[in-house]
């Protein structure tokens, strides 16, 4: 009995360490939908599914995708980005095709050298909300040319997030535009938007006028004189 159950144990353990040993990229933050990493788009291939691990930030908000390369190989990183799903991800076509899908975000990432290096990188998430969005983490290797979509040339790692509301702007916390009042609006208080005199003018020397009283002021004062014209040639 017992001689049984030490190789049965030992495969377990094989098993269990076999897929994080076949890793070649670890997400950290957000954190990944699972260790997967062979078939795009997101490791598991087309179907895969959802995780239950999900990340919730503001749509708009600048975060920093942190990940670990554990297997050291030469090339470069680039993150995207999918509202829907994960649909929307595109393989590149070769070792240097850059920013080649609207879906990415941040492209050429310079891989370091030797393994388990860490990384930092800061994106800009989109200004919009959505329930089922994922970020896609995708490591270029270029030491196996030529380059071939379904091959090791590409590791593939995703994390499942959610996008709320919109972040705020610098030095508005609450995102929302303030409305304006009395002469902050740059009006004159005096006056309503009609032309007519506001209370700023009421017990004052009523002297006040706009262009048109002005224009029938100057027309009176010719009448005047004119009239004083006829009587004196009478």
């Amino acid at each position: 009995m017992h001689r049984l159950a030490i190789p049965v144990l030992a495969f377990a353990g094989v098993a269990l360490v076999a897929p994080a040993a076949g890793a070649h990229i670890a997400l950290s933050s957000p954190l990944p939908r699972h260790v997967e990493q062979k078939v795009g788009p997101c490791g598991l291939g087309p179907d895969d599914v959802r995780g239950a691990e999900v990340a919730t930030f503001q749509g708009g908000e600048t975060i920093v995708v942190r990940w670990t390369e554990t297997v050291d190989h030469p090339g470069h990183f680039r993150l995207s980005f999918d509202p829907e799903g994960h649909d929307d991800f595109g393989d590149p076509s070769g070792y240097d095709d850059f920013y080649s899908n609207p879906a990415v975000l941040v492209d050429e990432i310079a891989d370091k050298s030797g393994s388990q290096q860490t990384y930092e990188q800061e994106v800009t998430l989109p200004l919009m909300s959505c329930d089922s969005c994922t970020l896609q983490l995708i490591q270029v290797m270029t030491d196996k040319p030529p380059f071939e979509v379904g091959t090791n040339d590409l590791y593939y790692q995703c994390a499942d997030i959610k996008l709320e509301g919109v972040a705020a702007t610098d030095g508005d916390s609450s995102g929302d535009s303030q409305p304006t009042s009395g002469g902050g609006s740059g009006e004159d208080p005096a006056e309503t938007s009609d032309g007519e005199l506001g209370p700023a003018d009421e017990g004052g020397c009523g002297c006040r006028s706009d262009g048109a009283s002005g224009s029938g002021l100057g027309l009176l004062l010719v009448m005047m004189v004119a009239r004083r014209r006829r009587r004196g040639l009478r």
